[in-house]
């Protein structure tokens, strides 16, 4: 049996999310989860691209500390040393290989007992590797599955915690086709995850949000393929003619989502170094069941 658990049915919901001394309205988002001032922000892939600068957008907004789980290579600690530097101890580096689900859980773990909370989740962690499909499903996706409901069950509102954000970095991709079949199919599925996600936000007190940048000017861009995949090589032909945005647009708005207080807005949407703007959800899934 199918079980909805929207607006629009909840008179046949099971799971008693619209219990009124239980839920909040998912338009009435909290003042509290829309600040990143003094918050505990962990960050997947912090050290590089995207990743790096939402780091550096948060603490210049005055996040309290940032964790950044990233592989432990050379560059990796060139860069959280440069940070280190300015920002001291509100800033953190955690090695972790996110399709490892034990190192995840592992600096959960450590980012709790030494800082009491998470506030923040930026699931942004990818690759753009279409030669290497079991390893894009495993970081695009499943790191970010996994990654967001281990911070669901450490601090939302039906554990007894005080909820918090969860911020994942999509694409573009994941709302129209891509240029990429495995990315894309990674990342239509993590803005699918976003938006069923969000709709618990009543029970868990935790927002979620996808966060859909065009191309970006980021390591990841730079493509090759194998020979399996040189059919491929006449769609890749047109991103020499794109405008890559800067990834500093990107993590503005993430800010921005994150302070909005529109809670229908789960999508968002970056192009062009433009500001961000809601994706709505054009299709009523009522049409289909």
């Amino acid at each position: 049996m199918l079980v909805c658990h929207c607006t629009t049915c909840k008179e046949y919901c099971q799971f008693d999310f619209f219990s009124e001394n239980k839920v909040e309205k998912m338009t009435e988002i909290s003042r509290e989860i829309r600040e990143v001032k003094d918050k505990v922000v962990v960050i997947t892939g912090g050290t590089s691209g995207i990743g790096l600068s939402i780091a550096k957008h948060m603490l210049k907004n005055g996040a309290k500390y940032v964790a950044l789980f990233e592989l432990d290579h050379e560059n990796s600690r060139i860069v959280f040393d440069e940070l280190h530097k300015q920002y001291h101890d509100r800033i953190g580096f955690y090695p972790c290989d996110v399709t490892k689900t034990d190192l995840i859980y592992n600096n959960f773990d450590k980012v709790m007992e030494s800082h009491k909370t998470i506030d923040i989740l930026i699931n942004n962690a990818g690759i753009a590797d279409d030669n290497k499909p079991e390893l894009s499903v495993d970081i695009n996706l499943k790191a970010l599955v996994v990654a967001s409901y281990k911070f669901i069950a450490r601090i939302g509102k039906h554990k007894g915690g005080k909820g918090g954000v969860i911020v994942n970095i999509a694409s573009t991709a994941g709302i129209v086709s891509g240029v990429l079949p495995v990315y894309c199919a990674t990342k239509h599925g993590v803005v699918g995850f976003t938006r069923t996600l969000q709709m618990s936000y009543g029970l868990t007190g935790v927002r979620v949000l996808a966060i859909c940048p065009s191309f970006t000017n980021t390591p990841i861009v730079k493509l090759t393929l194998n020979d399996d995949l040189k059919f491929l090589e006449p769609v890749l032909r047109f991103m020499s003619d794109v405008y890559f945005q800067s990834p500093d647009s990107v993590a503005k708005a993430v800010i921005d989502a994150i302070k909005s207080s529109d809670g229908d807005a789960s999508v968002w949407a970056v192009k062009r170094d433009e500001p961000a703007f809601p994706v709505a959800e054009k299709e009523d899934y009522h049409d289909y069941i």
